[in-house]
């Protein structure tokens, strides 16, 4: 197995080749700026952003995949919007399940019975956060401590807030004052 994102198993074997080329992983992080008078703005980290993954999907017929029955297939799993791990080789990417957010198929080649032969079929999974839950990023400060950003999560259920000492240490400092 090349990799397995749900139910669907990107292998490759004498009988079928389903594969994907073009994989891309993008990670940022999140910044505002943070304007004064006079001066360049000031640079706010909010934190890590979710992570996006994408891929091609080289459907063709003669290699023992039927194009728009997977084409079809991907859009199911985008509207069911339901979250599952990406898996490449034997380990998930990153730490938390993704959601296919995009599906375009392109490149089609029909046949004169309407069928399509081959297709290039571009998804991209979205990184999975559920709405009120914060997780520990892998990069979660440049000296590997992670109380220094104001909130550690030990895990998706636990929060550690700041003892009042590390708020102090939090605090802004301005020199005018």
């Amino acid at each position: 197995m090349v990799a397995k994102f749900g139910s669907k198993n990107f292998t490759v074997s004498r009988q079928k080749i389903y594969t994907f080329d073009g994989f891309t992983l993008s990670s940022k992080l999140e910044t505002d700026k943070q304007n004064a008078t006079g001066k360049k703005p000031t640079t706010a980290i909010k934190g890590a952003g979710l992570n996006t993954i994408k891929i091609t999907l080289l459907l063709h017929r003669e290699l023992g995949v039927h194009p728009r029955k997977e084409i079809e297939d991907w859009e199911k799993i985008k509207d069911a919007a339901v979250p599952n791990a990406f898996i490449l080789g034997a380990n998930p990417m990153g730490l938390n399940k993704y959601l296919v957010t995009d599906c375009s198929a392109s490149k089609t080649v029909i046949d004169g019975n309407g069928e399509i032969n081959s297709a290039e079929l571009s998804l991209t999974f979205e990184e999975y956060l559920p709405a009120g839950k914060q997780v520990k990023s892998a990069a979660a400060g440049a000296n590997g401590n992670t109380r220094a950003a104001g909130l550690t999560v030990q895990n998706a259920y636990s929060v550690v807030t700041p003892t009042p000492q590390e708020k102090s240490q939090l605090k802004r400092k301005n020199a005018g004052m």
